[in-house]
C-alpha cells in the first residue's frame, strides 16, 4: 500500500492500532495465562490510534493558523541577572519592573492571537491575570519593605 499523504498514513496507523487491539482481545479469551497483558496491550493500541490522530489534527491545525497569527510579533524579554549583593528592595524593584514586561507580552499574544487561536489567547489571559497579581503582591512587598 502506497502512502503518499499524512492522512493516508494516519488512516493506515488508526487502523493497523485498531485491528491489532482486536487481536490482542482475542487472544485474551484464548489464553488466560496472557489475558491481562493482551487486555493491557489491547487498551494501550487503541490510545495509540486516540493519541495519533490527536497529534495529527493538532499539527494540521497549527501547521494552518499559527503562521498568521503572529505575524511580525517580537519580544526582547531579557532574564534579569541574579545579584548576590542586591538588596531586597532593589530585587523586589526588577521583580515588579520584569513581571510587567512578561504580563504584557501575555497580553499582546493573546491579542494577536484571540481570532484563530482562542483557546491559547485565553490560556495567555489568564497567565498575564497571574503575572498581574504577582505584580500587586511584590507591590504589597515592596510596600512593607519600605515601612
Amino acid at each position: 500500500m502506497e502512502l503518499n499523504t499524512a492522512a493516508a498514513v494516519i488512516k493506515y496507523v488508526s487502523s493497523l492500532e485498531l485491528d491489532s487491539a482486536e487481536l490482542y482481545k482475542e487472544w485474551s479469551k484464548l489464553h488466560e495465562k496472557a489475558r491481562d497483558s493482551f487486555e493491557t496491550f489491547a487498551g494501550v493500541n487503541k490510545k495509540n490510534a486516540q493519541n495519533v490522530k490527536r497529534a495529527y489534527y493538532s499539527s494540521v491545525s497549527d501547521a494552518l493558523e499559527t503562521g498568521f497569527c503572529f505575524k511580525g510579533f517580537q519580544s526582547d524579554l531579557v532574564i534579569p541577572k541574579c545579584k548576590q549583593e542586591a538588596t531586597i528592595s532593589e530585587i523586589l524593584k526588577v521583580a515588579i519592573g520584569f513581571e510587567n514586561e512578561i504580563k504584557n507580552f501575555y497580553l499582546e499574544a493573546a491579542s494577536l492571537s484571540k481570532y484563530l487561536l482562542t483557546d491559547i489567547s485565553r490560556e495567555m489571559q489568564r497567565v498575564a491575570k497571574i503575572r498581574e497579581n504577582r505584580v500587586m503582591e511584590l507591590l504589597s512587598m515592596s510596600q512593607a519593605e519600605e515601612s
